[in-house]
């Protein structure tokens, strides 16, 4: 039984004062220079030149094109541009408080459903900590690790879903896919997996013995009607760029894909850490995301989507009882390899943070 689960509201409508006070702390910004030299106004005003003069401003754009086709972009430190001032940066720049005003991030379900999904699944939750023949998904893989695994795994064998279209593909293919394969298995339940990703870098494999049709192409390259598919009990899969940017997979998830869906569809996004905002060490490592911005001002005055399963809020308010039902979750951080740590987002020194967030069309 998880104790926490006996004093647990089902109703909380939003961040209680005390989750509110723990998610400012988790949140505090770093120590940042009270004021930044300036640049040298001689060099502003040439900056200034260049842009305004035809020859100099086509031959930046050129270069810049140029540079881009071997994997490069350069720009310029400027408020237009997406990228963040980093020696300014006031991080984070929203308090926990204004970051999830008017999200229900509804504990007292969550909790319930975990200790369903426990006591049904918890038994099959027997991945290696290695690559292992004759099955699919392992851990320390860097990507999608314990306690998002286990409740993907367990959403699957919960819902029985007919269809997942998944976007973005790898080891949450494999996963999903060992989760399938359990439902046929054990329920003799089939589904049909769809894939979608442009590259198939960690998808070369072939234990996946044709189980997951595979789309190679961008998601924007991909006929909406496909999503309006899905029914009750599907699930559509996210785990894309992250990145909220003019003609993003993100921006035509978001604006395309989710107002199309019909009820009863649930949605998987990853790298969620809401109800707190993006890691320092993601910025640090130069993942400049805003995915979960865009979530945020999705679910805010929205009826026809609630809160299911959230990792990250979670691991900051009820971290005891992920630790009891999840015991690989402690010092899983140190378990990673040590070439994939420097990308793994954690709380505390030993844990991965984890960072799924599930929701569910209502209306």
């Amino acid at each position: 039984m998880l104790q926490s689960l006996q004093t647990g509201s089902s109703q909380l409508p939003t961040l209680g004062r005390q989750e509110l006070s723990r998610a400012q702390e988790l949140s505090q910004p770093t120590q940042v220079p009270a004021t930044r030299p300036k640049a040298d106004p001689l060099f502003h005003r040439l900056l200034r030149k260049l842009r305004t003069n035809d020859f100099c401003f086509s031959a930046m754009v050129s270069a810049f094109k140029k540079l881009q086709g071997l994997g490069i972009s350069v720009g310029p430190n400027h408020f237009y541009w997406p990228v963040p001032d980093l020696d300014s940066l006031d991080y984070p720049s929203l308090n926990a408080e204004a970051l999830n005003q008017g999200l229900d991030f509804r504990f007292g379900r969550q909790l319930e459903f975990l200790q369903q999904v426990t006591e049904q699944y918890k038994r099959e939750w027997t991945f290696p900590d290695e690559p292992r023949p004759g099955q699919r998904y392992h851990y320390n893989n860097g990507f999608f690790e314990t306690v998002d695994a286990e409740m993907a795994y367990s959403f699957v064998r919960h819902f029985k879903p007919a269809r997942i279209i998944e976007v973005g593909g790898g080891h949450s293919t494999r996963l999903l896919s060992e989760a399938v394969r359990s439902n046929f298995k054990q329920d003799g339940v089939k589904a049909e997996h769809i894939t979608i990703d442009p590259c198939l870098d960690r998808l070369r494999e072939p234990s996946l013995n044709g189980d997951v049709h595979i789309l190679q192409r961008p998601v924007q390259h991909v006929d909406l009607d496909l999503f309006s598919s899905l029914q009750e009990g599907d699930i559509l899969f996210l785990d894309s760029s992250h990145v909220v940017s003019v003609g993003s997979d993100v921006v035509y998830e978001y604006l395309g894909v989710l107002p199309r869906l019909n009820k009863g569809v649930l949605v998987h996004a990853h790298d969620i850490f809401l109800p707190f905002d993006y890691p320092r060490d993601l910025v640090d490592n130069l993942s400049f995301w805003s995915e979960q911005y865009l979530l945020t001002a999705f679910l805010r005055f929205n009826s026809c989507f609630e809160v299911l399963w959230s990792s990250s809020a979670m691991q900051g308010f009820h971290r005891e009882i992920l630790d009891s039902t999840f015991p690989r979750w402690k010092g899983s951080y140190k378990k990673l390899p040590r070439e994939v740590r420097r990308f793994v987002p954690r709380c505390g020194d030993d844990r991965i943070w984890p960072s799924s967030f599930w929701m569910r069309r209502t209306c």
